[in-house]
């Protein structure tokens, strides 16, 4: 009797569990490969695209960047073409009281007037070894970086050379207030959360919407050493200090970040970056993976129950049929006979089973 009742059992569960559990698992793969698939695309493309547009805006900016440090040499090279400044007519004093003058005009801070062993005659200092004497001794204008004073100032440098019959003769400079170019920076924006700024060769931030990060010279290559925190954030500076154009991502004080860069010309290896939070420009991409994820459910719930609807259409006339023997087994032998109204192999086994007895 016990085995009778096992028998049963086990034909009754076992096949409509296989049933389920088959075409659920055949579902749920399915619906889980395409919508994975359709997921990943969805999220690199959208990266690939949002790569794509913000480099172009790096490289915008970079040139934007670059025709106002031309501006501002071209500026200083005019200057240096005044025939006063090497007219044998005019003394030192009044070379000096001319390039005073177009400061003035300019309304810049300083002017200088430099020898060729580096005497500021100006300024009554010498400035040999500083690098727009260098080069603007070697027939090149120059910008340098931002220059801190004790006051926490911040200012620049453009410096042309001074030439005679093409050689160079001695060297005008003029101090420039920084938030002249770091305006130029500090209102480039991307969206709601974006922001410019820029790195010298040597990865220190010479350009930020924040002017104290330029006063603290901060530099996340050095910064990096003590806080493991920054390594990613210095790796992708280390390809701005190396002149590269790039894309990268990042997080910063638990925040993802997207950064792009470009290298500006006429520049003295200087970079500009453009970071933006990842979620603002992935969001519409987060919510579609979101909401692929729960169609995807839903369709495996669905899926569930329509396979147990089609285990039970296929089960429970073989449970019927299975019931009749077992009760025919046990000698009652007026059990009612199964009733299938189905075309298949089911109807043929309850029409077989009638006509046991």
């Amino acid at each position: 009797m016990k085995s009778k009742k096992f028998i049963k059992r086990s034909t009754d569960k076992s096949i409509k569990s296989k049933l389920i559990r088959s075409i659920t698992l055949l579902v749920c793969i399915s619906l889980i490969v395409v919508g994975g698939i359709a997921s990943y695309t969805t999220y690199n493309s959208t990266l690939t695209s949002l790569d794509k547009t913000m480099t172009e805006t790096a490289k915008v900016s970079a040139e934007v960047i670059s025709q106002e440090l031309s501006e501002m040499k071209s500026v200083v090279v005019q200057i240096s073409r005044i025939q006063g400044l090497v007219s044998n007519d005019l003394s030192t004093e009044q070379r000096i009281s001319l390039i005073q003058s177009e400061q003035r005009n300019n309304n810049y801070l300083n002017c200088g007037y430099v020898d060729l062993q580096g005497n500021d005659l100006a300024n009554n200092k010498n400035i040999a070894n500083e690098d727009y004497f260098v080069e603007a001794k070697k027939g090149n204008a120059y910008v340098t970086g931002p220059i801190i004073d004790n006051t926490n100032a911040v200012h620049m440098i453009v410096s042309a050379p001074v030439l005679k019959e093409s050689s160079v003769v001695s060297v005008i400079y003029f101090v420039i207030d920084y938030n002249t170019l770091n305006d130029v920076v500090k209102n480039i924006h991307i969206g709601n959360t974006g922001s410019a700024y820029m790195c010298d060769k040597n990865g220190y931030t010479i350009a930020h919407k924040d002017i104290n990060s330029v006063i603290n010279r901060e530099n996340t290559n050095t910064d990096a050493k003590t806080n493991k925190k920054l390594e990613k954030l210095a790796s992708i500076e280390k390809e701005m200090m190396a002149g590269k154009t790039g894309f990268g991502e990042y997080t910063y004080n638990g925040v993802a970040k997207i950064l792009t860069f470009a290298p500006i010309e006429g520049s003295d290896g200087w970079s500009i970056a453009i970071n933006v939070q990842k979620h603002e420009f992935m969001q519409g991409t987060y919510s579609g993976i979101m909401i692929t994820i729960i169609m995807t459910l839903l369709s495996i719930l669905i899926a569930v129950l329509i396979a147990v609807a089609i285990s039970n259409s296929i089960t429970r006339p073989i449970k019927q049929c299975v019931d009749r023997i077992v009760l025919l087994s046990d000698g009652n032998l007026s059990a009612p006979i199964p009733e299938v109204n189905t075309n298949d192999e089911t109807k043929v086994l309850a029409d077989a089973t009638s006509t046991v007895i």
